[in-house]
C-alpha cells in the first residue's frame, strides 16, 4: 500500500526530479553491495586461462560443447537462446529453470511450440537455488547460466552446480561484465566467477566475445 502511494508521488513529479531520484537511489544501492562484497577475493590466476580458446560468439561456443546431453538452462528470458541450445547440443534432456518471477507465458512462440512437440523438454518456474538442489550429484553434462547477477547469487549457483555437473561437465553463463550502463547496473559476476574459479581449481575453457558485450563463458575443473 506504501509503495503504491509512494510510486504514485514519483509519477507526478517532474522528469528531471525522477530522473535525479533514480540516479541517487542506484548509486546509493551501487555502493552499498561493493562495500558489502567479501574482502578476500581471488583474481584469476594464469592457470585459471591457460587453456582458454576466444570465441566469437555464443552459438560458436555451441558447437564447441557436448551433444546429445544432458543440459540445464537457468534463467531464460523469453527463451529465444534455449532454442539455440536444443538446436545446437540436440540434447537428451534439456531442462529450462525459469526464475520465480518470471511467466513461462512470456516466451517465445517458436520455444513453448518446440516444448510442445518433443518429449525431453521439462519446464520449471521456481527459484533457480532450490530447484538445481533437488537434482542428482553429477547429473549434467553442462549447463548455461543466465538468472541473478549480485555476487551472492551468483556464488551459491556455482557452488551448487560444481556438485550437480559431472566432473569434466562445463559450467557456462552469460553477463560475464561490469555491468549494463544504459540501466545504471553493476553486475558482481566478474568477481563471483574468478573467486570460484580460484578457490575450487576450475578453469576458462571458452569465453565468448560478443558484440553486444554481454559475455558467455564455459568453465570446466582442472
Amino acid at each position: 500500500m506504501i509503495m503504491n502511494v509512494m510510486r504514485k508521488i514519483y509519477n507526478l513529479l517532474p522528469r528531471s526530479v525522477r530522473s535525479n531520484i533514480f540516479l541517487e537511489t542506484i548509486i546509493t544501492v551501487n555502493n552499498y553491495q561493493e562495500r558489502n562484497l567479501p574482502k578476500n577475493l581471488f583474481d584469476l590466476e594464469d592457470d585459471n586461462i591457460k587453456n582458454c580458446k576466444i570465441l566469437l560468439n555464443r552459438k560458436i561456443m555451441l558447437e564447441h560443447l557436448p551433444s546429445k546431453s544432458v543440459v540445464a538452462a537457468i534463467g531464460i528470458n523469453v527463451g529465444d537462446f534455449a532454442i539455440d541450445i536444443y538446436n545446437y547440443a540436440n540434447p537428451i534432456e534439456f531442462f529450462l529453470i525459469n526464475l520465480k518471477n518470471q511467466d513461462f507465458e512470456m516466451f517465445s512462440e517458436s520455444l513453448i511450440s518446440k516444448a510442445s512437440n518433443v518429449n525431453n523438454i521439462r519446464m520449471y518456474q521456481k527459484d533457480p537455488l532450490i530447484i538445481l538442489k533437488d537434482f542428482n550429484n553429477n547429473y549434467f553434462d553442462w549447463v548455461y547460466i543466465d538468472s541473478g547477477q549480485d555476487f551472492n547469487t551468483v556464488k551459491e549457483e556455482l557452488e551448487i552446480l560444481k556438485e550437480k555437473v559431472k566432473v569434466n561437465g562445463f559450467i557456462c553463463g552469460h553477463n560475464y561484465m561490469k555491468g549494463r550502463w544504459k540501466h545504471w547496473t553493476r553486475y558482481r559476476i566478474i568477481e563471483a566467477v574468478n573467486d570460484f574459479c580460484v578457490r575450487n581449481s576450475y578453469e576458462f575453457i571458452y569465453f565468448v566475445l560478443d558484440r553486444d558485450q554481454c559475455f558467455s563463458y564455459a568453465l570446466r575443473k582442472m
